[in-house]
């Protein structure tokens, strides 16, 4: 019978060949343990039923405490059947005796001509068979069965788990044989699991985004499990046990092939007798490393080096004396293992970066990417904000995709862009959150054809930008859930600096960025421009997908971290920011702003960074290294003085008199109101219906100025903004397009561009206009009436 015929009915095996059998032979053999009793059929005895128990101590059943029914099948009614159970690895314990012997007489019983008992002291069926010749397994078998006795023998002393302290085991991890025993002097040794486990790597993790200084730590292990199969000793790694599971062995065995199969003991003191057994075998050579939650550059034991998913990549490659646990969508960001690369190799690969840059037609175009990604990557921080705008089909997320395949191939052109999302998306600041020194790509940064997208859209690139160019992911602190009370608290900021790469088809103007454009690095693709050299990406994309990026990219760090580990952290971060100096120097002629020099001089550095990698890989020589430096510092120079001189709008500001007219219609219309400030009266002007009606909207209040100032009517952006909404001229209006719409004419407190109202109890930001603006004064209105009385009497 092959084994794959095997069912499984409870905890008993029995299939519809057993029974079949079972009413022409006259040999039964009943064989305790799974491994054991398959390899028993493999063995394929002549005239022989085999069957199984799944585990030793099920010998009667474990919900009834009967014997198995199922076993009845196995057993003729004429008195002809000779059963033989098979005692492996067990014959020591006292209750798996008492259940055969009681399974023997239960058998007699109901028609067995005879049962007898075969032993095999504390090895395991399987494990016998296997170390013989296929050839041998079938008559080893037949001369077990041969052998065996009519009696049991002697009853062996029942073990009392209460007497043993958990404190005082000492289990025994035998790897080679696979299996967990404890040594009990000359008696044979107690097994309790047939297994064994050791620890290969336990590691600390940190979540240094919300518990920067380690105090709640938690550890896990990456074990290494023995087992004894049909086949041989097989070996398995199981990564990320927790530690507390130790304890619990079937959690983490039944993580591996047929690990629910495998035989445990338990006794209550077993899990802290096992768990005491891993934590002491070859703990000396137990490699213990921290887990942080963010990439980057860390020391650990007093070495510098560059932490990812992968490994901690120092001088000497990548290691695993550390590694990062980043969110399910960046698992996919881990370095090349360099072990194995040759120098030429490496040439070869920095040398596809360059070829990539090459079949570029515009030095700006690589080098404004290129330049904040080594630089962030060196471990200087961030500083610059790469934007990178075309019209639609140039190729412009091709390039960026080809920048991004440095980290990751599934980056490249023929991957999934994982890093690639819409950039409207309301939680667009998580972007990069743990990702430090690394590359964000955002794609699709561009105007939304509707206002709710519009404001989703401005609020999402203010905040990339700012993290982009001052570093912190988001800069905003992360809620944690309190383990103890369950609740939700406030933790510390994400202070990861990712490199944030934009795409979209134009560069936001000042409107909706204010100074936070300054923090921009453009990468303008002109309409009609061809991007690439060759006129397609083929090339390109070509050079991309190589997977000699991601080679360069780790190598890269491994240099650097050799440079940081002669000079030393500070000395290296110090001769780079002195370059930086020196390059926002050289532009201090342009009449831009203090901020557009240093985005565009920190461009400039990072390609500096990458200039002198080359030049010690004998990529490029000295004059080949003075020739691309002059052509950087020469596009840098053109690109930040277009930058820090044009607005680039997408369209003219809406001025505040049509504006105005529509909120006054509203009013008018009866869509809103205005709120008096005070218990004065206030008349109907001109069809200037004011009066509270809850079907109303709120515009703002009347208040009257101080100290002789005009009364000026209060407005919350966002109120104004959802009234003009209702207005097709103005569906797109924004809350920021509006307060620089009234800025000319806006009352506001000194230093700010609003002006601070009480309103309803609440202190809020408002825009305040003159209410001579918003409606005629109490004067003209008196005499336009009086006027119109005369005229109405002299008709008369």
């Amino acid at each position: 019978m092959e084994s794959a015929e095997l069912a499984t009915a409870a905890s008993v095996l029995i299939t519809e060949g057993h029974k079949m059998l079972a009413a022409h032979v006259e040999t039964v053999l009943i064989v305790a343990g799974a491994t054991s009793w398959e390899m028993a059929v493999e063995a394929n005895v002549a005239g022989t039923v085999i069957a199984g128990i799944q585990s030793p101590a099920e010998w009667i059943s474990q919900v009834t405490k009967a014997p198995h029914r199922e076993l009845e099948v196995l057993v003729r009614r004429d008195r002809k059947s000779n059963v033989v159970l098979a005692l492996g690895a067990t014959e020591t314990d006292s209750e798996v005796f008492d259940q055969a012997k009681a399974l023997a007489a239960h058998l007699l019983r109901i028609g067995a001509a005879s049962v007898k008992f075969t032993k095999l002291a504390f090895f395991t069926l399987d494990a016998v068979l296997a170390s013989r010749p296929e050839s041998e397994q079938g008559p080893y078998l037949e001369a077990l069965i041969a052998d065996a006795a009519d009696k049991l023998g002697a009853r062996p002393k029942a073990t009392v788990a209460e007497k043993v302290a958990p404190a005082s085991i000492a289990p025994t991890v035998d790897t080679e044989m696979g299996r967990t025993y404890i040594p009990r002097g000359d008696a044979p040794p107690l097994v309790i699991m047939e297994a064994a486990a050791r620890r290969l790597r336990t590691h600390s993790v940190i979540d240094d985004l919300r518990d920067p200084r380690g105090i709640n730590a938690d550890f896990t292990h990456d074990l290494e499990i023995s087992v004894m199969t049909a086949s041989g000793l097989r070996v398995y790694e199981v990564p990320g046990v927790r530690d507390a599971d130790l304890v619990t062995p079937r959690r983490w065995l039944n993580r591996i092939p047929q690990g629910t199969s495998i035989v445990v003991a338990t006794d209550a003191w077993i899990g802290k007798a096992i768990d005491a057994s891993i934590r002491a075998h070859r703990a000396d050579e137990v490699i213990e490393s921290p887990v942080l939650k963010r990439t980057g550059w860390k020391q650990v034991d007093g070495t510098w080096g560059f932490l990812t998913t992968s490994g901690f990549m120092t001088a000497q490659g990548l290691t695993n004396r550390a590694h990062s646990q980043l969110a399910t969508a960046y698992n996919m960001i881990a370095l090349n293992d360099l072990s194995g690369l040759t120098v030429d190799d490496e040439r070869d690969a920095a040398a596809n970066t360059q070829a990539m840059a090459a079949e570029l037609t515009d030095t700006n175009f690589w080098a404004g990417m290129w330049g904040p990604t080594i630089w962030s990557a060196a471990g200087m921080g961030v500083g610059a904000v790469p934007f990178v705008a075309g019209h639609h089909g140039c190729g412009k997320t091709t390039m960026v995709q080809g920048l991004t395949a440095h980290i990751s191939a599934a980056f490249a052109p023929s991957g999934k862009p994982m890093g690639v999302i819409d950039g409207s998306v309301p939680n667009v600041g998580r972007m990069g959150a743990g990702l430090d020194g690394l590359i964000v790509a955002i794609d699709d940064s561009r105007k939304r054809t509707t206002s709710h997208g519009n404001e989703d859209q401005e609020k999402a690139l203010e905040r990339l930008v700012r993290a982009g160019y001052g570093g912190g992911s988001a800069r905003h602190s992360v809620s944690m859930k309190n383990t103890q009370t369950g609740e939700w608290e406030l933790g510390v900021p994400d202070l990861s600096s990712p490199t944030v790469v934009m795409v979209g088809e134009q560069i936001p103007d000042a409107e909706e960025l204010d100074s936070s454009r300054e923090r921009l690095y453009p990468i303008v693709i002109e309409p009609g421009f061809n991007i690439f050299r060759s006129g397609n990406s083929e090339v390109y994309e070509s050079l991309a997908n190589s997977g000699l990026p991601a080679v360069t990219f780790a190598a890269f760090l491994r240099w650097a971290a050799a440079r940081i580990e002669e000079e030393g952290m500070d000395a290296w971060r110090a001769r780079w920011a002195k370059s930086r100096v020196a390059a926002i120097a050289l532009l201090e002629d342009l009449p831009v702003s203090r901020r557009v020099r240093e985005v565009a001089a920190l461009v400039t550095a990072g390609n500096l960074i990458w200039f002198e990698y080359l030049r010690h890989l004998a990529v490029i020589t000295v004059e080949e290294q003075k020739v691309l430096v002059i052509a950087v510092h020469h596009a840098v120079r053109k690109t930040a003085l277009f930058h820090g001189t044009t607005n680039m709008t997408s369209g003219e500001k809406p001025s505040w008199e049509p504006l105005l007219d529509a909120l006054r219609a509203s009013v008018a219309g009866g869509q809103a109101y205005v709120q008096i400030d005070g218990a004065a009266p206030m008349k109907d002007l001109k069809g200037l219906v004011i009066a509270f009606d809850e079907r109303k909207k709120l515009l703002g209040v009347r208040r009257a100025g101080r100290g002789g100032n005009v009364e000026f009517l209060a407005f919350q952006a966002r109120d104004a903004s959802a009234l003009l909404r209702m207005d097709p001229r103005h569906r797109s209006i924004t809350e920021k397009a509006i307060i620089t719409a009234f800025a000319p004419v806006a009352i506001v407190d000194s230093g700010h561009k609003q002006k601070l109202v009480r309103i309803n109890s609440l202190n809020v930001n408002c825009v305040a206009v003159p209410w001579s603006l918003f409606a005629p004064s109490e004067t003209e209105t008196e005499t336009e009436t009086e006027t119109e009385s005369t005229t109405e009497t002299g008709g008369e």
